[in-house]
């Protein structure tokens, strides 16, 4: 009984759950040589909708309006790697095939291509309170082990 409190315990411990996000900011700032051979190809960068584009700093900025933090996850449009901080931007966006394709077929060029650094980004998500699945397995041992008590004291 015990080996089976414990698989049961680990198993819901164990599993991974995206952290459900509320709002919050992301900001991308193209490097400047990327901006300059957009412009000079014609194409001017802008925002849609609720976005924001600064041309002074070369950078957009994208409300968060929902969705769900989960690191297993990849990023379909760009990799992401860890760079020294550089004013706030900590992470260097690189061009994946899909999205240098999608790009140069849009804009009529040639000008991206796969691995490309277009840039940084610096993201500000606002999680949801929520509890850890850690916390969540816990309690759910706690209150199967409070029923076994019951039942050997009824029993």
């Amino acid at each position: 009984m015990k080996l089976w409190l414990v698989a049961l315990g680990t198993l819901a411990c164990a599993s991974a759950h995206a952290t459900p996000i509320v709002s919050g900011l992301t900001e991308v700032r193209l490097d400047e040589p990327v901006a300059l051979a957009v412009l000079d190809a014609g194409v001017t960068p802008s925002a849609t909708g609720t976005g924001t584009f600064d041309l002074n700093t070369l950078t957009f900025g994208f409300p968060i309006t929902g969705g769900a933090l989960d690191i297993m996850s990849g990023v379909d449009l760009f990799t992401l790697s860890a760079d020294s901080d550089v004013d706030g931007f900590p992470f260097v966006l690189a061009l994946t095939g899909t999205a240098a394709g999608a790009l140069n077929a849009t804009f009529g060029t040639d000008l991206f291509s796969e691995g490309l650094r277009i840039g940084t980004a610096a993201t500000s998500p606002v999680l949801a309170d929520v509890p850890t699945p850690e916390s969540l397995g816990l309690l759910g041992l706690g209150v199967l082990a409070l029923g076994l008590q019951r039942r050997r004291k009824l029993g």
